[in-house]
């Protein structure tokens, strides 16, 4: 074989060679990019759930079907939470209709201080020794409900912690509880609220991050969360 003819050779297997190593850097930038891709779709998905839920059953026993609502309460000293706390409790009254769990009894604080001395209580406080008892007699519920709001920062980036206790008035044991806390901070928590904002926004598609910038909405996106763990009628 002459010498041209086997630097044409020598030629030919060098761009094969090249071509082949060009064909597979190619289909692995494509695998790694997928991978990336999925993985960023995912990170982008994952969304917050509470977990902090205690329930004594997966449905709620057949004889609890009135619920005296407590004032929510809140930490001494949190003015926050106070300040707020005339607009949030509407939004937690909505939210709990929209269960259909039981009917709802609603204890405004003056009837408690009459009934108690004080206008509200927390699940952790001493109770009354009588309380389910008074409340029982007066109002013919079958289980009370306690609300706590804490912590509560009104300002970006938002948090919102609720503290929930449902317990059954002849048993005085606990039906149902959720402690959570909601950082607008997390990306978690952030697209949930999105996810629920879209969901629920009506009318022309509106900015789903406005929920993160607005008490009133995250706060009902948090109760929607908690009170979805309610166990089934």
């Amino acid at each position: 074989m002459s010498r041209a003819m086997r630097a044409a050779n020598n030629r030919c297997r060098l761009e094969s060679c090249f071509n082949g190593f060009v064909l597979w850097a190619a289909i692995l930038a494509l695998l790694c990019s997928g991978c990336l891709f999925r993985k960023s779709s995912a990170s982008k998905t994952a969304s917050f759930r509470p977990s902090n839920v205690y329930r004594a059953g997966q449905k709620l026993p057949t004889e609890i079907r009135r619920v005296a609502v407590l004032p929510v309460s809140i930490e001494y000293g949190d003015w926050q939470a106070e300040e707020s706390l005339k607009q949030l409790e509407p939004v937690l009254h909505t939210e709990l209709g929209k269960r259909k769990r039981f009917e709802l009894i609603m204890v405004a604080p003056e009837q408690l201080r009459q009934w108690t001395g004080k206008g509200c209580w927390s699940a952790e406080e001493k109770l009354p020794i009588d309380l389910f008892e008074r409340l029982q007699e007066a109002l013919g519920c079958d289980a009370t409900l306690f609300s706590q709001l804490r912590p509560y920062h009104a300002y970006k980036p938002l948090v919102v912690g609720w503290n929930f206790k449902l317990v059954g008035a002849k048993t005085k044991s606990i039906l149902w509880s959720a402690d959570e806390v909601f950082d607008a901070s997390e990306q978690t928590v952030a697209n949930a609220a999105e996810d629920y904002y879209k969901g629920q926004a009506a009318g022309p598609a509106k900015d789903p991050s406005s929920v993160l910038m607005s008490p009133r909405r995250f706060s009902q996106f948090t109760l929607s969360a908690v009170l979805g763990t309610l166990p089934e009628r």
